[in-house]
């Protein structure tokens, strides 16, 4: 019997229908909405800095389920420079939510939390593709150079 593995996406999808919920309870708690927002971002930041600190690939991971054959070709060594801009992604979300909750309003702090997220995480994915099919193509050229 086939055993079923529950997907990346699937995992990722969970947490964040969890904290959805969670924010639910603070609707008309200006601040204090945001807070699971907050705390989900942290959960995040820890799980991508797991995936740093044992040599995975945080874009691989992301985009495992998805089957594509381009990403097939290329290993989590190749790309671990690229988890620097995933860290730095999830410090920004993080802090521009601390500093929301300290220093803006409702509104502003809302235009904020869009910005950093749907927005700047769909550019950061655009960005993410294409450096790993320009390192493709140096990989495919021979061209490829360690970048430890």
């Amino acid at each position: 019997m086939k055993e079923k593995r529950i997907s990346n996406s699937s995992v990722i999808g969970g947490i964040g229908l969890i904290f959805q919920v969670v924010s639910a309870f603070f609707i008309g708690y200006e601040k204090l909405y945001y807070l699971p927002a907050l705390i989900q971002n942290c959960v995040v930041l820890f799980f991508v800095t797991y995936l740093c600190f044992h040599s995975k690939s945080v874009f691989l991971y992301l985009v495992k389920d998805f089957h594509w054959s381009i990403f097939e070709e290329i290993g989590d060594e190749d790309l671990l420079n690229l988890n620097y801009l995933w860290v730095a992604y999830c410090l920004l979300k993080v802090g521009s939510k601390i500093m929301g909750i300290i220093k803006l309003d409702f509104v502003s702090l809302y235009w904020l939390v869009f910005l950093l997220g749907t927005p700047l995480n769909v550019l950061l994915t655009a960005i993410s593709y294409l450096i790993v099919k320009k390192k493709i193509i140096a990989k495919s050229s021979g061209v490829m150079s360690s970048e430890k």
